[in-house]
């Protein structure tokens, strides 16, 4: 899925005891952010950078995993309790990849809202 000028919200569900997977943002080849998820049944976690946030499970068993992207700046909030900023300044084009390795099970659902760009200059250093 292509997220035009990298400026987007991605909700994403995952369905807890259905095996791991990784969702990517990526720039030609080059990888922006890449989340881990375990999968764990009890205590499912996602993984970003080598620093892992801890999900809460809802009573249907699913995390949801909240990314607001813009530019350089790329937040995630899981299941409204963890928090984390990333920055990534990789060149290439402003269209980024959205990719999604594992199970059509584990990730429950998957949507992505475009958004307006706060700036055209929002990309440097």
């Amino acid at each position: 899925m292509v997220i035009p000028n990298r400026s987007a919200e991605i909700v994403c569900t995952f369905k807890s005891g259905t095996g791991p997977g990784l969702l990517e943002l990526r720039a030609d080849t080059a990888t922006l952010l890449a989340i881990k998820y375990n999968g764990d049944k009890r205590n499912p976690t996602i993984d970003i950078g080598g620093k892992a946030l801890l999900g809460s499970l809802n009573k249907e068993g699913t995390s949801t995993l909240h990314l607001c992207m813009d530019g350089s700046v790329i937040e995630v909030f899981l299941d409204d309790r963890e928090a984390m900023t990333a920055r990534s300044y990789t060149a290439g084009p402003n269209d980024v990849h959205l990719v999604w390795t594992g199970s059509g099970e584990t990730l429950h659902s998957l949507v992505v809202y475009g958004i307006a760009a706060i700036s055209d200059d929002r990309l440097t250093t």
